[in-house]
């Protein structure tokens, strides 16, 4: 051959070859395998575990493969995988899935001492089903291997020797580490000397953390207190727990021991219920908690917990949310009286009651709802007596295995003026609750501060101090109605002071300020958003000679300030035409007690007192007054020049009586030496050096400590009025009384 043909051949041969390269080859998609599912093993586990589930997904498939399947723990040794167990599918069954065929063989199948076959390896053949080439194939694989020898961290499948559209690679199906058992109690009870029934659950971290022993785990009471009728009940998880004599599900208990034996560890994960009684030995057993300590061949998290709360009968009585109430003021708002009982069964039933009563300063307007648990209590009380203080429930049933919890909310009350301070409610009643509660404080609606000056008496135009009046706090002073500021009797204001707010922003009408005699009255006209302050200045008095020596004393009310004397704020309240005699109760409506013409506390009628003044000249002690007082009106005369008083002077059982402040006047008694103890219910008078002292129902009259008898006795009429038999008490102030029979009047000297 010649030289150029041979030259040619071998360029024809070379393009052969390349054309041959360049032909067309089959080019498959990604292969990915994904975890499912990832479990979580103690390091002790034993037997075959279920490991996750993971996926294979080839999207399309397009050829027949086959791979090396193995599991390795995080050191990368290899672990047995179960022949029987081990399980192999199309990804959740679904047809769309469906289009190919995977089959796993073991390799070196061997078998252990309990008779299981394991291998170290599968062969994985996924064979395409012809008719379904270029659709995606996607199965699932899970897998049950022995991870009692396992090294603590990831356990992975690793896929080698691929062919096909399988590829190598590995995917993480789970995780060893040391596991522990959490122990909690799903309710802590309150409990007396009958005991109590308590759930303690017991919760695997991982799958085998329970210990294949007979004091698995170990459960012990203190003193005083021991287990009986103990169970178990697995709530999720496999576990084989001791059924032998004397094993309640794995449960038995001895004295202050609970044990519970586990005859072979989980299988996976383990949630279990332990229940059990209780009981009290009351000669041993400590009040408070009731602290189990927790021991056995298990790992626990905890070594103790608290199972229940011990405590003898009674009851506590507390307050949430106390509020701030304002004195003097309509529908005001106290906290939550809260009962709770120290074990159960300590408040009875039977239509044994609570009781809520409230102190003399104030009325119920808005009795509590009632807000149970573990207890029933009706929720409408009943009002006791007429005075409007006391309400009482029902405990219609008692509580039972958990300590009763009552609420009695959203209360709303009438306060007198003058108090401050804590608003105490009472608590009381034969179910057994006793206590106080604290639901508010009561602050005033305003305070008073003067500047004291010296004046004289028989004499006009004399300067008095300065009186401030501050609000409390915002809105204590109520608009659209009147402060008064009233002066004691034989004093009077001599032209009208300068009024004006100096601080806040309370609205009053000064150009409709009004004086009459010794009264001062400031219309209020818009309350306050800021605490506000009041200043009345260039005050003069025209002061008679009647004044006694000392301090002048100014009284402030008036309907702004003392809102639960107003006729018209408490008809307002109760929707009703007419307070006087107006009763709640008879009108469905909250509180068993009867308003009268001078309001719901009529007995006390002013917010503060302050002195602006200081009388230096005394009265006339030698001076001679004639006041005449006529039966059944309210006009009486002080040397001819008439006066009027706010009730009337009767007789009953052949005595005269007169209201206490009017009487003190005839006898030449200023208001600075009239002293009304609430807490005795006695009035003390004194004139010079004779001190005078009555108690209201008693016949007894002490005069500087001595006991004096008298055949009838002082009282107290509406509208709150302290009323005196006359004779007696002028008599001992040394003034002479005379009867006319004809007029019906009484005369003193």
């Amino acid at each position: 051959m010649r030289k150029r043909n041979r030259k040619l051949m071998s360029i024809l041969l070379t393009l052969s070859l390349l054309t041959a390269l360049l032909a067309p080859m089959a080019a498959y998609a990604g292969t990915t395998y994904d975890p499912v599912t990832t479990k979580t093993y103690s390091s002790d586990t034993s037997g075959y575990s279920e490991l996750g589930t993971f996926s294979i997904d080839i999207d399309p498939i397009q050829d027949d493969s086959s791979a090396l399947i193995e599991v390795v723990d995080a050191d990368g040794d290899t672990l047995n995988m179960s022949v029987a167990d081990t399980v192999y599918d199309t990804y959740t069954n679904n047809p769309d899935y469906n289009n190919g065929v995977l089959v796993f063989t073991p390799k070196n199948v061997r078998t252990d001492s309990n008779g299981d076959q394991y291998c170290k390896s599968f062969l994985a053949d996924l064979t395409m089903n012809t008719e379904a080439e270029g659709n995606e194939y996607k199965g699932w694989v899970k897998i049950f291997a022995d991870v009692s020898d396992a090294s603590e961290g990831e356990l992975t499948v690793k896929i080698t020797k691929a062919s096909g559209q399988l590829v190598s690679g590995t995917v993480v199906v789970g995780k060893v580490t040391g596991g522990d058992v959490s122990a909690e109690v799903l309710s802590v009870d309150c409990m007396n000397d009958t005991g109590t029934n308590v759930t303690i659950r017991l919760t695997e971290s991982v799958t085998g953390s329970f210990e294949e022993s007979k004091k698995s785990v170990k459960l012990t009471l203190p003193s005083g207190f021991s287990w009986s009728n103990g169970d178990s009940d697995v709530i999720s998880g496999a576990i084989t727990l001791d059924t032998s004599t004397g094993y309640t599900n794995g449960v038995k208990t001895s004295d202050r021991d609970l044990f519970l034996s586990v005859d072979a560890k989980s299988t996976s994960k383990v949630i279990l219920d332990i229940t059990a009684d209780i009981d009290v030995d009351e000669s041993k057993a400590s009040y408070g908690e009731v602290k189990a300590s927790i021991s056995g061949d298990t790992d626990m998290a905890t070594s103790s917990l608290v199972v229940a709360e011990y405590g003898e009968y009674g009851a506590t009585v507390s307050v949430e949310d106390a509020t701030t109430v304002v004195a003097g003021m309509l529908d005001q708002e106290i906290g939550t009286i809260v009962v709770e009982e120290d074990s159960p069964g300590s408040l009875n039933d039977g239509n044994k009651t609570i009781t809520l009563t409230l102190p003399a300063n104030a009325k119920w307007y808005d009795y509590p709802d009632v807000d149970d648990s573990n207890i029933t209590v009706n929720t409408t009380p009943v009002a006791v007596g007429n005075d409007g203080r006391i309400i009482k429930y029902n405990v219609t049933t008692a509580s039972d295995d958990k300590s009763g919890k009552i609420e009695f909310k959203n209360g709303k009350v009438h306060l007198s003026c003058g108090e401050t301070g804590d608003l105490k409610v009472k608590v009381g009643g034969s179910a057994g609750a006793t206590g106080e509660a604290t639901v508010a404080t009561i602050e005033p609606a305003i305070t008073v501060t003067a500047n004291v000056t010296e004046v004289k008496i028989g004499m006009q135009e004399q300067a008095a101090g300065d009186i401030e009046i501050v609000e409390g706090m915002a809105e204590a002073i109520n608009d659209d109605n009147d402060l008064i500021v009233e002066l004691p009797s034989g004093v009077e204001f001599q032209g009208t002071p300068d009024v004006e707010v100096v601080e806040g922003d309370l609205d009053i009408e000064t150009g409709n300020i009004d004086v009459d005699e010794g009264t001062l009255t400031i219309p209020v006209s818009g309350s306050s958003t800021t605490a506000s302050k009041i200043k009345i200045s260039n005050i003069e008095y025209r002061i008679d000679r009647t004044v006694a020596e000392g301090e002048i004393q100014v009284k402030i009310g008036g309907g702004a300030v003392n809102e639960v004397n107003d006729a018209s704020e408490i008809e307002d309240l109760y929707d009703c035409s007419d307070s006087d005699g107006y009763n709640p109760s008879e009108n469905n409506q909250d509180g068993d007690f009867k308003i009268d013409d001078d309001g719901i506390f009529p007995s006390v009628e002013w917010a503060a007192k302050v002195a602006n003044a200081k009388c230096v000249t005394p009265a006339d002690q030698t001076a001679i007054y004639k006041t005449v007082f006529t039966i059944g009106s309210a006009t009486y005369t002080v040397n001819g020049v008439e006066k009027t008083m706010d009730v009337e002077p009767y007789i009953k059982n052949d005595r005269t009586y007169l209201p206490i402040r009017y009487a003190a006047y005839a006898a030449g008694i200023t208001d600075a030496n009239i002293m009304w103890n609430e807490a005795d219910q006695s009035v003390i008078m004194i004139k010079g050096d004779r001190v005078v002292k009555m108690v209201i129902g008693d016949t007894t009259m002490y005069i500087n400590g001595v006991a004096f008898t008298m055949d009838v006795a002082p009282e107290i009429v509406d509208p709150g009025r302290t009323m005196l038999p006359i004779r007696y008490v002028a008599q001992a102030l040394g003034c002479e009384v005379t009867w006319d029979e004809a007029t019906q009047s009484v005369t003193i000297n």
